[in-house]
């Protein structure tokens, strides 16, 4: 399998329409240079720091247009995209979350941010209460964590034990923290 990941840039665009065209472009040049699989940024959709206001008004539910968006792009261009949102819970609660969709379209895992970083979480996001689900896909074991959760053993410990041999995980990191993904990331 064939994994590109998008590195975004700034959350000075916070028009989803604009980052959806970004994201299906790159999409489709990944794709044609043969990869199989896109990772978005954690809260990719909405921008991450972008402020309380900002995420809560942005947040939508999964049946919501800029889900159904980008598993249309998946259909259509032929490729499998994490991507991250702010997610507007059946429960009227805010999540930090990540769908995977297959090059179907088909939402096949959803991940909900369970170990909350700072205040900025914290003051917009409930933190996610459901230990992370391993699938099958395309004869591989996957299942996603997002930015923060990784860096708590148990939690990809858990994920091990059930035989994971792909951990998705998205996120929104910058320095200092880069650390994170360049020593932590490796030995989980």
């Amino acid at each position: 399998m064939k994994i590109a990941v998008y590195q975004s840039g700034s959350d000075a665009v916070i028009d989803k329409p604009t980052r959806i065209a970004c994201l299906a472009q790159r999409a489709r040049e990944t794709r044609d240079a043969g990869a199989d699989l896109i990772i978005a940024p954690e809260m990719y959709l909405t921008g991450y720091n972008i402020g309380r206001e900002q995420i809560l008004q942005q947040s939508e539910r999964l049946s919501g247009e800029s889900l159904s968006a980008v598993a249309d792009m998946a259909r259509d261009i032929g490729i499998a995209i994490v991507v991250g949102f702010g997610e507007l819970g059946e429960d009227g609660r805010n999540y930090n979350a990540c769908a995977l969709f297959d090059k179907t379209g088909k939402r096949r895992l959803l991940h909900r941010k369970i170990q909350l970083f700072g205040d900025l979480d914290r003051t917009c996001f409930a933190p996610g209460n459901n230990m992370p689900l391993v699938i099958d896909w395309n004869g591989i074991k996957v299942a996603m964590l997002i930015c923060y959760d990784v860096e708590f053993p148990e939690l990809v410990r858990s994920i091990a034990l059930k035989g994971c041999d792909l951990l998705l995980v998205p996120t929104a990191q910058m320095a200092p923290f880069d650390r994170i993904a360049e020593m932590m990331v490796p030995v989980r």
